[in-house]
């Protein structure tokens, strides 16, 4: 792993890490392709996508569903709005976060700890999101989406910009995502310590080279512990 110093600042993954809105995007996939298609899609396929960002899985059903297709990007786009549009309205207000998720954070800005976001989810969804649950803007700064970037995870550009933006070190910072292969890759091209939220313990894989936790509170005793060594050094070396 790479050095875990003194914790000054969490970049936090959104689905999956503050809630699961996953059955949510299914319903909604759901009801595009039944909309311009009629059909009911299997969305096994969906699971087997690395980067799960809305235009490669509907890339790949429209592939399977639709292929007689006269230009896929017209069609992943036409889709995708219709897509985006049919969360916000349904889906977003059904959103649930994780019950420890409100507390875990109050207590980390108690700890001085900065925190942002970095999701691969559209940025008109996320700003949605945000507006019915304002803790999510005055708790978290900066706020980075798919649209803010040029490349989404797992590229790590999003990563670097929270870090430009916060002005903290990569060694000082953590991710904490819930995917090896997007959020655990682009902490480490990043050069951030990852922590992977496995909260049913399914998630092994890759190398051991992060962290693994169940439940965000975990984080509380990670950086106090980590925090406490850290000043312990630095008094010694007075």
């Amino acid at each position: 792993m790479n050095y875990l110093a003194q914790v000054l600042g969490i970049i936090f993954d959104l689905d999956g890490v503050l809630f699961d809105s996953e059955p949510l995007w299914d319903e909604s996939v759901t009801a595009t392709f039944n909309y311009f298609y009629n059909v009911i899609p299997s969305l096994d396929i969906a699971q087997t996508i690395q980067v799960r960002s809305n235009p490669s899985i509907l890339a790949a059903l429209i592939e399977k569903y639709y292929p007689q297709y006269s230009s896929l990007q017209e069609e992943v786009e036409r889709t995708n709005a219709y897509l985006e549009e049919h969360f916000i309205t349904n889906m977003t207000s059904r959103i649930n976060f994780f019950p420890e998720v409100q507390k875990v954070l109050e207590k980390l800005l108690e700890l001085g700890i900065s925190l942002s976001i970095a999701s691969n989810a559209p940025k008109k969804v996320v700003s949605e999101i945000v507006t019915k649950n304002l803790f999510l803007r005055t708790q978290f700064h900066p706020i980075f989406t798919i649209d803010d970037v040029t490349n989404g995870k797992p590229n790590p550009e999003m990563l670097f910009k929270a870090m430009r933006i916060l002005g903290i070190e990569p060694m000082n910072m953590l991710f904490v995502g819930d995917s090896l292969s997007t959020d655990g890759e682009a902490s480490s091209a990043a050069g951030i310590p990852f922590v992977l939220l496995d909260r049913n313990n399914t998630k092994k894989g890759g190398s051991n080279d992060y962290l693994s936790i169940k439940s965000l509170t975990e984080l509380i005793d990670l950086v106090n512990s980590q925090n406490l060594e850290e000043n312990a050094k630095e008094f010694q070396n007075v």
